[in-house]
């Protein structure tokens, strides 16, 4: 089992993990703000930004992990404080 950051789809509730395994499904935004990000979620076709402030931990198996994505039920939302960057550093 492995914990790792990720993000819902809030269509279908597909969790795509942000790993490797996602690069072709997760971008960053054409923006100045270095921040957003665009997810193409593989399950449903549904397309939606999103910030570093919206990751959280889940638990997944390994199986999952690998391969970038878990459906509804083949994950679990972990209850870990993630803090942004700047705040980290101050």
């Amino acid at each position: 089992m492995a914990i790792s950051m990720g993000v819902l789809c809030e269509k279908c509730g597909t969790l795509h993990l942000i790993n490797s395994a996602t690069k072709n499904r997760v971008d960053r935004l054409p923006r100045t703000d270095s921040n957003l990000f665009v997810l193409r979620c593989m399950a449903c076709l549904a397309v939606r930004s999103f910030s570093r402030g919206d990751l959280r931990a889940y638990l997944v198996s390994d199986e999952y992990y690998a391969r970038g994505f878990a459906k509804r039920g083949q994950y679990q939302l972990q209850p870990i404080q993630v803090k942004s960057r700047a705040a980290s550093c101050s």
